[in-house]
């Protein structure tokens, strides 16, 4: 297929041109780029995300998707949710591979486990000065006692600090570590799936944590109901 062209699409100049008249003299509209489907997130400013019918590239704004305070498996599932959805327009296939998605990173071992589970989390005063503690400050506690560092100083150092969530009961601050103070198998895989899963349904995508099964599964499931 060839370049799109805008004019196959004269609704476009004359909206323009409609809303131009509207507009004070000193004001004018500027064309900046064509979305074959969009999505926006509710009660936010600045979050939505589009397939552009005049690149053919998906362009991500506010979401999870883009920042630091997330995942990259979480990171990465937005954004294959996202693809789905506003590019190809389908949302069962969407659903599909998000579940696979989710799935594969079920069986996801070893350093690469650690890796796909790394967040950045802001550190912008010193830990004794926060009222309630943020997963960051939690892991960088833990990591100052486990290595024997002045906690005072050793903050000065951080604009964000690395953090993966270990498995356990307690509050997230409390179950932070750094990525060189936990094993793949100490990681609390559930807790990103959730988080996954989370930013999945802030942009429409409805998928529960029951529903991360394998299709043979899913299939002995619809069995042993009838």
């Amino acid at each position: 297929t060839g370049a799109f062209d805008l004019g196959e699409v004269p609704e476009v100049s004359q909206l323009l041109a409609y809303f131009d008249e509207k507009l004070p003299d000193e004001m004018n509209l500027e064309f900046v780029d064509l979305a074959l489907r969009i999505v926006f997130a509710p009660e936010t400013k600045k979050r939505y995300s589009y397939y552009s019918a005049l690149t053919k590239e998906l362009k991500i704004v506010g979401f999870e998707a883009i920042r630091s305070d997330t995942s990259p498996f979480a990171k990465k599932t937005q954004k294959l949710a996202l693809k789905y959805l506003l590019e190809k327009g389908d949302v069962e296939q969407a659903k599909e591979k998000v579940i696979k998605k989710c799935l594969d990173f079920k069986n996801t071992k070893g350093e690469e486990l650690i890796e796909q589970t790394i967040i950045y989390g802001p550190i912008r005063r010193n830990p004794k000065d926060y009222k309630s503690k943020t997963s960051a400050i939690g892991a960088l506690e833990h990591f100052a006692l486990n290595y024997g560092e002045n906690i005072d100083n050793l903050w000065k150092e951080y604009n964000r600090f690395p953090f993966v969530i270990a498995r356990g009961d307690s509050a997230l601050y409390k179950r932070s570590r750094h990525p060189t103070l936990i094993t793949p198998e100490e990681v609390d895989v559930n807790h990103y799936i959730n988080e996954a899963l989370r930013d999945v349904n802030r942009i429409g995508l409805q998928i529960e944590m029951k529903d991360i099964k394998p299709p043979s599964q899913k299939t002995l499931d619809f069995i042993l109901k009838k």
